[in-house]
């Protein structure tokens, strides 16, 4: 009677495991399924340096926490293909423009931007710039 018992409960399990509701993955949290990415990047040459520009809307902008800025530098003539990136720079998320200073002739560098989410939650890069110093 209880082999019997013990089957059917563990008959119940199974079958009320296999049809539970909804798909089964990591939890996330809410709001970070999906980051938009910056895709406006700009990059202009001033005295002092390049001077980056993007923008972010209104709405996406209650949801960052910061701005990742990401560079990547080499020598004019290195036919290198590969580029490492380092972190450049972390700004505040109402900032839209950044000056780079740290600059030397004949050097090409290329930029990109990440977004960071309140929820920690990191956007795919945005578009990348290059900017070469003459």
């Amino acid at each position: 009677m209880k082999l019997i018992n013990f089957k059917i409960v563990a008959l119940l399990f199974i079958i009320l495991s296999l049809i539970s509701c909804g798909k089964k993955s990591n939890p996330m949290p809410y709001g970070s399924a999906k980051v938009s990415r910056i895709n406006d990047l700009k990059a202009e040459e001033k005295e002092e340096g390049f001077l980056l520009i993007w923008s972010v809307s209104k709405k996406e902008r209650l949801r960052i926490n910061h701005f990742i800025i990401e560079r990547a530098k080499r020598l004019l003539n290195d036919n290198t293909c590969l580029l490492s990136y380092e972190i450049l720079k972390e700004v505040d998320k109402n900032q839209t423009q950044f000056l780079d200073t740290d600059i030397q002739k004949g050097f090409l560098y290329n930029y990109k931007i990440k977004i960071v989410r309140n929820s920690g939650a990191i956007s795919k890069s945005s578009n990348i710039v290059t900017k070469i110093k003459y």
